[in-house]
């Protein structure tokens, strides 16, 4: 990483020197000298927020080795989402004409275990219609994560530390229901601090990436043609336990989160890379852009105005979650579903509800639809003949 800072310095300062000689205009070769420091500057934070977050891993992995105490332990995981899947998946045998048919889309978001000598996956998959790639379902996929591993129990206290190392996308990631889950997760007594960080753009290379390629080897090679069939093929890879989402497991994070927090300050999420809270500083949120110590920071007080500390801790632990209910499949997805995939789908999963017959009015009303548009094209088409 080092050698390829140098190398691009060099051809950037070569490129500068260039504009200079050749008699080009004083504000291009300015121009070309901030575009350097710029990108210089991008590749040095890439690699110090590479090695902050190794650095993590590496405190965790010793928690484990050393069978450190509860109260002393700390924890890093890994989350992301993995590309789309597909059902039906016709890996074994394809017909050819599936070839042009678009399969129900099947999300899974994966959290690594990064504690570990040897990395672990636990896969989370859901369908299309029944919960959207956004920060609920994040929240509410991470929250249920910890619980599944054990991490939460109100005897033993509060662990230590806490550290969730994520990609950049602010759609997925990177808002206002993830960062201010680290503060729930505190106020809840879960940990004595909690950490989330943020690889820099187009250095985003991590364990989940390298754990869904396992993830994938059975399931490229078969043809799978059901939920509960997907998650048996899912299992049988090595380092990866995939767990089916319900209806009722992604809740209103964000709702409930607004009745005790602030929102986040506008223009600090997305230049900002490391946000932190402690348990000394309830409902404090630290902001960092970088690693380096002269990067700039804030500290946000994102406690409700009015609300004492104590009233805030009465709705945390009698915390009431709304549960997000799913849009459902789109009609147009149902009827292809019904019509093109249920005649390849072998006869003991046709009665798979995502096969199901959308029924006749709703049939009528895609048909309808397709034949609109079909003519509006040819009227288009005839049209621009004719000019």
């Amino acid at each position: 990483m080092q050698q390829a800072v140098t190398v691009n310095h060099d051809i950037a300062e070569a490129a500068v020197q260039q504009a200079a000689t050749v008699d080009h205009d004083i504000a291009e070769a300015e121009e070309a000298i901030l575009k350097a420091a710029k990108h210089v500057k991008h590749v040095k934070n890439a690699k110090l927020m590479r090695e902050y977050s190794n650095k993590k891993m590496e405190e965790a992995l010793d928690d484990t080795n050393n069978d450190a105490p509860w109260s002393e332990r700390r924890d890093c995981f890994v989350a992301d989402f993995c590309q789309n899947m597909g059902l039906p998946h016709m890996g074994e045998n394809q017909p050819g004409e599936t070839y042009y048919f678009s399969p129900l889309g099947i999300y899974c978001f994966g959290v690594a275990n990064v504690g570990k000598t040897v990395h672990d996956l636990r896969a989370y998959i859901f369908q299309e219609g029944q919960a959207k790639k956004g920060g609920d379902t994040v929240a509410s996929l991470l929250y249920r994560h910890i619980k599944d591993c054990g991490l939460i129990d109100v005897s033993k206290g509060a662990r230590k530390e806490l550290t969730i190392v994520m990609d950049n996308c602010g759609g997925q990631n990177k808002n206002r229901m993830v960062l201010r889950l680290a503060l729930l997760f505190v106020d809840l007594g879960f940990y004595k601090q909690v950490n989330c960080l943020f690889l820099v753009a187009g250095h985003t290379k991590n364990s989940c990436d390298r754990l869904f390629n396992v993830l994938k080897i059975a399931y490229r090679r078969q043809n799978v043609v059901a939920m509960k069939h997907l998650i048996e093929v899912l299992n049988t890879c090595q380092y990866v336990t995939a767990v089916q989402v319900n209806d009722g497991d992604i809740k209103h994070f964000e709702k409930f989160e607004n009745t005790i927090y602030k929102g986040i300050a506008t223009g600090t999420v997305n230049r900002s890379h490391i946000f932190w809270c402690v348990d000394t500083d309830k409902g404090i949120l630290q902001v960092r852009d970088t690693v380096e110590d002269i990067s700039e920071g804030s500290t946000q007080d994102l406690r409700l105005k009015g609300m004492s500390d104590e009233q805030r801790q009465l709705l945390v632990d009698n915390m009431n979650l709304e549960v997000v209910e799913p849009d459902g499949i789109k009609d147009i997805k149902k009827v292809e579903m019904f019509k093109k995939w249920r005649r390849y789908v072998p006869p003991d999963d046709v009665d798979d509800p995502i096969y199901a017959d959308p029924g006749k009015s709703i049939i009528e009303e895609i048909n309808k639809n397709r034949n609109d548009k079909a003519r509006k094209r040819r009227k288009r088409t005839t049209t621009t003949v004719a000019l």
